[in-house]
């Protein structure tokens, strides 16, 4: 059974893509008017995409892991992009895989700018 909160509302647009980068006044502008409804993310290439506030990659991979495991489940998740820090931040272990993402000041994550240093995490977690 899939909640309703995952079940996509009937529009046409799921995502809007802005490859203008000269985007400050548009950034403004969806603060101001859409911060409760809509999830903005601008692109370490300085793009932005749009979404509803209710897609989510975390709400989606922890509906689909707790219907198959329920309270019993890990998540390593990898990421490249700041529309990647929602399923990072709240994944087990979080990994950055983009070494351009490591000014972010975000210490909840693993930034990974090496093979070895990937294998070395993923060992401690077996």
């Amino acid at each position: 059974m899939v909640s309703e909160e995952l079940v996509p509302e009937k529009h046409t647009v799921y995502k809007i893509a802005v490859l203008d980068r000269q985007n400050d006044e548009l950034l403004h502008y969806l603060e101001k008017k859409y911060s409760s409804t809509l999830h903005y993310y601008q692109h370490a290439d300085k793009t932005v995409d749009i979404i509803n506030c209710n897609a989510s990659k975390w709400a989606a991979l922890s509906h689909v892991a707790h219907s198959l495991f329920q309270n019993d489940w890990q998540v390593i998740s990898f990421g490249n992009d700041s529309n990647d820090y929602e399923i990072l931040g709240k994944a087990t272990l979080g990994v950055i895989m983009n070494p351009e993402l490591e000014n972010q000041n975000r210490p909840d994550l693993v930034i990974i700018q090496d093979i070895h240093t990937l294998n070395r995490l993923l060992n401690q977690l077996i």
